[in-house]
């Protein structure tokens, strides 16, 4: 995974949406989408949900943040 690849990760975890991870990191709404895709493929999921889920158990995040 690359390093923006996992601010990504971070951002989508942190319940923000495309648009505001964009402004957030200085990118294009495309780029985070191109962003999110390759996040889908890389942990073999179909949805955000089954990728959150994956990333906490294999340890990419660190889980909920209440």
């Amino acid at each position: 995974m690359s390093r923006r690849e996992k601010e990504v990760l971070d951002l989508i975890a942190e319940e923000l949406t495309p648009r505001q991870i964009a402004e957030k990191l200085c990118i294009s709404e495309k780029t985070v989408e191109g962003h999110r895709e390759k996040l889908l493929a890389k942990f073999q999921v179909k949805n955000m949900a089954g990728l959150i889920l994956k990333a906490i158990r294999y340890g990419y995040i660190d889980g909920i943040r209440f």
